[in-house]
This record gives structure tokens, sequence and C-alpha cells, in this order.
């Protein structure tokens, strides 16, 4: 271990038992069950967001839901041990991720993020609390907290039967160069961007509570996270005739609700100014930059960027486009494009038009409001099938 960057091991073990078990054990998801009540009803996390959004998740009914949406009839028992490098960006998701792990079957070491983080840092401890009256799983799963220039990852990359990675381009292709065992299977969630589609007549039809209920959920996509979540949306596409009347609604709705739920701090109003001048200076295609009080700014594009997936914001800045068809944005949808929300539009359409087009990008399509929203399928990957492995029994031939 090296020496200036100490293991700090925050709840569990070193995991002794990396047997795998079936998905969805039912110790699993007691556990999993008592988790979500604990973090339910602790006094500080009540206050937490994202935290009871995890805590929502992992309740007994969802995981019940899941269980069933999943049962495909084969057998199946998790890799092994699974070792996750969770993203310092969205602090929860290290929970998600030793859910993820659990409900496949593994065993689990979780890195979290190095520096101290009050979620990390709650959600660990109760996670700590609830492994100490599960002895069946506390011995096989741990979550570690270590400096990023430590030789932790490649010991622990060593004995992964399945590693799950979470960062920025550079980050995951240094993770995978780690020599790992033969057969360890790599999830990788890397960097990655998304973009919402509004119908303009959609939302000129809103009365004054649909307009409210439609700021809300964006709010929620974009500004809990401040734009960092690889499925927030960083540009509103308007589609439809009436595009600049249901811009113009849209994001006053928007600002509105921003200026009571979003405490801008002076240093974000100075960076997103910043952001906003290098997007002119690396000449995208913009004809005016409008406010929506001050926590809301929207670039408005007179057409798309050669680079649309490097447009991206942060702490309420935004990018909008008006057009008639869809059809323009084709040819820019690569791998980075995770996520797709949409207002006003049939998701399972939106998802053909992926399909049809045979596009690299675009792994899910969502209404406003739930690109946050977790699941078992995510990046394009179903997590079960790729942390799980077929127990296949055939009959003779005849």
């Amino acid at each position: 271990m090296a020496e200036n960057s100490p293991l700090i091991r925050l709840a569990g073990t070193d995991p002794s038992d990396t047997r795998p078990r079936v998905p969805f054990a039912p110790e699993v998801l007691d556990f999993l069950a008592d988790l979500s009540k604990e973090l339910r009803g602790n006094a500080d996390a009540r206050h937490m967001g994202d935290v009871q959004t995890f805590a929502f998740w992992c309740r007994r009914a969802n995981l019940d839901r899941l269980r069933t949406a999943h049962d495909d009839g084969t057998r199946r028992l998790g890799r092994g041990l699974a070792f996750h490098v969770a993203p310092a960006n969205v602090p929860i998701n290290f929970a998600f991720s030793l859910a993820f792990g659990l409900l496949a079957g593994c065993a689990n070491i979780v890195r979290v993020p190095s520096a101290p983080h009050a979620v990390v840092d709650l959600v660990a401890q109760v996670v700590g609390d609830v492994l100490a009256r599960h002895s069946d799983l506390a011995a096989a799963n741990t979550l570690v907290r270590y400096d990023a220039a430590s030789q932790h990852s490649a010991e622990f990359s060593a004995r992964a039967d399945a590693r799950i990675l979470w960062g920025g381009d550079s980050t995951v292709s240094a993770l995978r160069a780690l020599a790992s065992p033969p057969r360890c299977v790599d999830v990788a969630f890397a960097d990655r961007t998304s973009f919402c589609v509004m119908d303009a007549p959609s939302v000129l039809g809103l009365d004054a509570a649909g307009l409210d209920r439609l700021a809300h959920g964006f709010f929620n996509d974009t500004y809990l996270m401040d734009q960092n979540a690889c499925s927030s949306p960083h540009v509103v596409v308007w589609l439809g005739e009436g595009g600049e009347a249901a811009a113009l609604r849209f994001w006053g709705a928007l600002g509105r609700k921003a200026a009571t739920d979003y405490p801008q701090a002076p240093v974000q109003a100075v960076d997103k100014h910043a952001d906003l001048l290098e997007a002119v200076l690396d000449g995208e295609p913009i004809t005016r930059a409008r406010t929506y009080g001050g926590a809301v700014t929207v670039l408005e594009w007179s057409g798309l960027p050669s680079d649309l997936g490097a447009c991206r914001g942060r702490f309420g800045l935004f990018r909008q486009w008006l057009t008639a068809s869809l059809e323009p944005l084709v040819p820019h949808l690569d791998g980075r494009f995770q996520t797709l929300t949409c207002f006003g539009m049939d998701v399972d359409a939106l998802a053909d038009f992926v399909v049809a087009h045979r596009l690299s990008g675009i792994d899910r399509v969502v209404p406003v409001g739930e690109a946050l929203d977790m699941g078992l399928v995510w990046d394009g990957y179903d997590l079960i099938g790729q942390l799980s492995r077929v127990v296949d029994a055939r009959t003779g031939r005849p």
C-alpha cells in the first residue's frame, strides 16, 4: 500500500466470501429493503434529495418489480467479485453501483470518491450499520476510500471477476489498462452527454399548472446535479411550429422555478459567464444569449455546431435550436450521447427513430423529469446480464 494514500474501509470487510449468488437473492433483497428503510428514516438524509431517490429506488416494492421484470427463466449466478470505481460528480452513484452488483449476485468492493462528501459519508455509515445486521453479506462486501494515485485499484483489479468503472474517458482508459483476470468483464460508464426534445405546440397548449410541472421536471433533470450527470440535458431542441414562443414560455417558467429553488453562488455565476464566452470563441452558431432570472442562461443557435457532443453547460447554461425535423440531428448523434428526454412526444416513436437511423448514440428515451431515474439497464447495458453468467443446461439430442 502506498504510504501517502492509505486505504480507509468505510463499511464491511475485505471480501472473504466471493462465491456467487443467484440474482435477486432473498438475503440481498432483505438488506437493500432494510437500507432503504434506514435512509428514509434518517433525519439528515431526509434533506438530501439524491439520497432519498436512492432509498425510494431500493424499497421492497420496487425490488420485487425489478425481480419480476428480469425473470427470464434462465439459471444465473453472479460473476464473483465485482470491483467498482464510483464517480465523483454524482456522489450517490456509488450506492447504486453497489446495489447493481448485489442484485446481480456479486460480492463487491466499491471505491467511493477520495474527497469527503456529506452524501457519501452519510450513506456509507448507514450501509455499514445495516451490513452489521446482515452477517451473511458483511463478509462479501466493502466500501473503501483511497487516493486515485495509489496501487489499490491495481490490487483489486487483479482479483476482480467484473469491474464497474465510472468516470471520464481518461479515467476509464487508465483503469481498463490495469491487469485483471482473463475472464474479468468490464462495464464502463465513461463520459456521456444528453439532450432534450420539446414539441413546441404541446408546450404552448399547457395551462399554468402544466407549465409549472414541466419546469419542475426539467429542473430536477438538470439543476439537482448542476448538469454534471451524464443523463442531464445540455441542449433543448424545439420541434414544430411556434418554437420561439414555446421557448420563451418554458424558459420563463424555469427561471421562476430556479429563482426560488437554486441559490446560485457568485463563483458559479462567474464560471457560467466564462463558459458562455468560451462558446462564442469556439464558434458556436449563436445568434443571441438570453437570461431568465439569474440562474437561467440560454444560447440560441441558428443551426447545429460541428461538434454537438462537446457543447455542454453547467449552473444553468443551456443551448437551444428550433427545427421542423429531427433528421438534421442524425449525423451528430455519436456514441457520446446517452439520454434523450422529451415532452409532448411518444417515447417509443423516438426510440424507433434511434433504431431506424442506426444511431451509435442515445441509449435511453424518457420523459422530461426522469433523466436521473436509475435502472438496471443503464448506458445501454443490461446490468444483471453483464454482471452474471448463465448456467446452461441442455438435454441430449434425440
